[in-house]
């Protein structure tokens, strides 16, 4: 079954936060070109991440559960 998964505020401007219903194991987020702008290993169900300092734009971000891998797009602004 699919993960719940939960980002907000979207679109943001200085954090993004993470709410999911499984074990978070890491996160990645891309810009639209694929390139990696974050990664991190978590080891929980919700995390907090800074976007300040990224450009505004579209990405894409990359959350893998213990249920499996989802991605979502986010608006930076």
């Amino acid at each position: 079954s699919e993960s719940n998964i939960a980002l907000y505020p979207n679109p943001t401007h200085n954090e993004l936060n993470i709410v999911s219903d499984n074990n978070i194991k890491s996160i990645e987020m891309f810009n639209i070109f694929g390139q990696r702008v974050y990664q991190s290993n978590v080891g929980k169900t919700d995390i907090k991440i800074s976007v300040s300092t990224l450009p505004r734009g579209n990405y894409f971000v990359r959350v893998n559960t213990d249920k499996g891998t989802i991605t979502k797009k986010v608006v930076v602004e």
